[in-house]
């Protein structure tokens, strides 16, 4: 599950500085094509969404936040993190060093 935001470019910076480095805006096309959308609704033609470097694993399995609980699919307790690379189909948009930025020249395409 996630939520949509419809941002400036203002708005989208600041949000891309708190992510901060270990984030990665991706998505694209690839991505909108395997979103579960309701039927009545329109599919956008690219979706972006916010990725991080690492997942949390149990046993092989990645660990999930049930976000309606606020609880973790599995008991507290310090377990171990591994790689969570971009898929390949994905699109990374480019960040500038230290502020994060995002420059205008991907508004269009995010419109």
């Amino acid at each position: 599950l996630t939520w949509l935001q419809w941002l400036t470019l203002e708005q989208l910076n600041i949000i891309s500085a708190t992510e901060g480095s270990r984030y990665a805006l991706v998505g694209g096309e690839s991505l909108a094509a395997k979103a579960t959308i309701q039927a009545h609704l329109r599919r956008p033609p690219r979706i972006y969404a916010w990725w991080f470097d690492s997942v949390l694993e149990d046993n092989g399995s990645t660990v999930w936040m049930d976000v309606f609980r606020r609880r973790w699919s599995v008991d507290a307790g310090v377990l171990p993190a591994r790689p969570n690379p971009i898929p390949s189909e994905w699109r990374r948009i480019h960040r500038s060093p230290g502020h994060h930025a995002i420059g205008q020249e991907h508004m269009n395409e995010f419109c």
